[in-house]
């Protein structure tokens, strides 16, 4: 049975997070028979140690099965909304077909090899061509502010899952709304306000469950959290 390529240490990690959120009921306790508790708040790659844990659980699924779902339905979502968004932007059939079985085979390839690296191609693949389309005319304001606070949602998240693998979209996003001729100098400013308010939900997010599961383990375990273990310092 074809199973997602994923490393081994994080692939132990996933059932050690599993099985400290059997225990505790929070997520980014992390569990193991032989040396116990401790808590992961901190590390890196945090996003697959909140999702998958999170999927396996609520559908009630094997570990394998949770992880291929999410990579697998991440990779070839996005490959479908670049497609799209590229169909839209450009409008020429031939041009979409070789479009769409670029995107496709490249989302082939990504979740074939595997890893969480995944998350550069599913970023760039979800907000690129949205982007590109959504600032190819003008646009009402509202509608406008509203998708790139979505996209920066969606960068942030990325970038929890897999270091930086959101930070070129939102290089990217920054460059055409301060160059773009189609928004008023007023209202780039609002946007870009709102770009970094997207940035911040996600991390306020995890920042508050990773607080909470802090709190528990040291409440009741005694277990202080080494906010630099196993992560990058910037």
């Amino acid at each position: 049975m074809f199973s997602f390529n994923i490393m081994e240490c994080r692939y132990e990690s996933l059932i050690q997070a599993i099985s400290g959120y059997k225990k505790t009921g929070h997520f980014f306790a992390f569990y193991d028979f032989a040396t116990g508790l401790w808590g992961g708040g901190s590390a890196e790659a945090l996003g697959i140690y909140y999702f998958i844990p999170k999927l396996a659980s609520f559908f009630n699924i094997h570990l394998d099965l949770a992880i291929m779902l999410f990579f697998g339905c991440l990779i070839f979502i996005a490959a479908f909304l670049s497609s799209f968004f590229f169909f839209l932007l450009y409008r020429q059939p031939k041009l979409a077909i070789f479009t769409v079985f670029i995107f496709f085979c490249s989302a082939l390839i990504a979740f074939i090899n595997g890893g969480i690296y995944s998350f550069h191609l599913i970023c760039w693949f979800m907000c690129v061509p949205f982007i590109l389309y959504l600032f190819s005319s003008k646009r009402d304001f509202w509608i406008l502010s509203l998708a790139v606070f979505s996209i920066s949602i969606i960068a942030s998240y990325s970038n929890l899952c897999r270091d930086h693998s959101g930070t070129v979209v939102f290089l990217f996003l920054l460059i055409i709304i301060t160059s773009s001729k189609n928004v008023m100098t007023r209202n780039k400013v609002l946007i870009l306000i709102l770009m970094l308010a997207g940035y911040l939900v996600p991390q306020y997010h995890f920042k508050t469950i990773s607080s909470q599961s802090e709190f528990f383990l040291r409440d009741n375990y005694k277990i202080e959290i080494n906010k630099y273990k196993g992560t990058h310092r910037f």
